[in-house]
């Protein structure tokens, strides 16, 4: 209406751009300030007012910058409380991210895994699998143990090809046992994080993609993964929390033709010794499926044997942080790949629970014992789904995936794969 247009720009907008003046404004800057901002607003330029405002209003000022986030950022999309109580604010210290993670709220954990691990999980048909104490197997997680609160889950597994399948894992738990494991992620993975923290921005709210940036940060930190690090994983344990360890690390991420589903893991297997302190009940993952889900054109020795470039790539890994408490050198070359479309089926068995209780964490021949038990259930359950992988005419990738995917178009559920047995 013509009243309701004069008032709004004539009263409100003048008004609101008097407060938001440059001098009225840096009158703030010694005050403790949280700004929110969704990129995705398309009836204001908010994103560009947001980092406007942070400029002004200097190094105590936190810009919280959402990618999927829309105009109206408080209708649903953003628990307005659980940011200003995370946000420095409201800390007189800085944030744990072990001992000061709580999950989002149900809504916003929903939003997320439609958003970020929707597409993909359609895609690739995820099977689970999980195995009860006496070895029988089953086609649920309802023999994946949960979190007690008085002692810790070390969830140990292979890292897949390209390392993208950790959403696919969190959704699962999440969704049929209640609750995420905590990822221990690379340095890279958080790299951007980092660039962000020094800039004294945020990306608390969703987003896409796995190349790195703003939205794979904000995914990992939503479901609660950290940074691998000795400390990091020593903390977990001690909080009794529920850990996702990848020993492989980069090394099996990147593994080269023949190589894959094979362990590569670090020989001295120190983790058994923090999950015995801590009494930890230890379950192996085995996963498959990403390795056949792209075409590598050029393997990383192939990279790395180049003349000029291979050099080159060498220089540049040698300055990306090592996630190796060991302190051995991690080559972080990745291979040239193309992914294939739709990507294979992806299986994961969890194995039966291993405990550590009754192990002294400073006897080490019965650590290394448990680390050798560890490696050779999941070795075994790697066998088991890559045997049963056979009789499932819908595994492939391309046009086996393709024929897949219509039968569920069609049909509405899942098409058919793999007997538990």
């Amino acid at each position: 209406a013509p009243d309701t247009q004069k008032f709004r720009v004539g009263q409100l907008l003048t008004a609101g751009s008097d407060v938001c003046a440059e001098s009225r404004v840096k009158r703030l800057s010694s005050l403790k300030t949280l700004v929110m901002a969704g990129e995705q607003d398309k009836l204001l330029p908010s994103a560009s007012e947001g980092r406007r405002l942070k400029s002004l209003l200097g190094p105590n000022c936190t810009l919280a910058s959402f990618p999927k986030g829309s105009h109206l950022l408080l209708d649903g999309q953003v628990n307005l409380t659980s940011q200003i109580l995370s946000s420095p604010i409201m800390r007189s210290k800085p944030l744990d991210p072990v001992r000061d993670f709580s999950l989002p709220p149900q809504e916003a954990v929903e939003r997320i895994i439609d958003e970020q691990v929707g597409s993909f999980r359609r895609l690739a048909s995820p099977l689970f699998f999980s195995t009860n104490p006496s070895g029988s197997v089953v086609g649920s997680l309802n023999y994946l143990p949960s979190p007690s609160g008085s002692r810790p889950i070390l969830i140990v597994g292979n890292h897949q090809f390209g390392g993208l399948d950790l959403g696919l894992v969190v959704a699962e738990t999440l969704e049929a046992r209640g609750f995420a494991p905590r990822g221990l992620a690379h340095p890279v993975i958080f790299g951007a994080g980092r660039k962000n923290a020094a800039n004294g921005t945020s990306s608390f709210g969703g987003g896409g993609g796995a190349g790195g940036g703003k939205g794979q940060v904000s995914q990992f930190k939503a479901f609660g993964a950290v940074e691998v690090s000795p400390r990091s994983f020593y903390t977990l344990m001690e909080e009794n929390q529920a850990t996702l360890l990848f020993p492989g690390g980069v090394r099996e991420v990147f593994h080269g033709p023949g190589e894959e589903y094979k362990l590569f893991w670090p020989s001295d297997g120190d983790f058994v010794r923090t999950a015995a302190k801590f009494n930890a009940t230890i379950v192996t993952l085995a996963g498959v499926g990403a390795y056949e889900s792209s075409k590598v054109l050029a393997s990383q020795q192939q990279l790395l044997g180049l003349p000029f470039l291979g050099e080159k790539l060498r220089e540049n890994s040698a300055k990306v942080p090592s996630a190796r408490g060991d302190g051995s050198e991690e080559v972080f070359v990745p291979p040239v790949s193309v992914p294939k479309f739709p990507p294979a089926r992806h299986y994961f068995l969890f194995g039966r629970p291993l405990e550590t209780e009754g192990i002294d964490y400073r006897d080490r021949e019965a650590c290394r014992a448990m680390f050798e038990e560890v490696k050779a259930d999941l070795e075994r359950g790697l066998g088991k789904l890559l045997e049963a992988r056979k009789g499932d005419v819908n595994s492939g990738a391309g046009k086996e995936g393709r024929r897949r995917l219509l039968v569920e178009a069609l049909e509405g559920v899942k098409a058919p794969g793999v007997e538990a047995k």
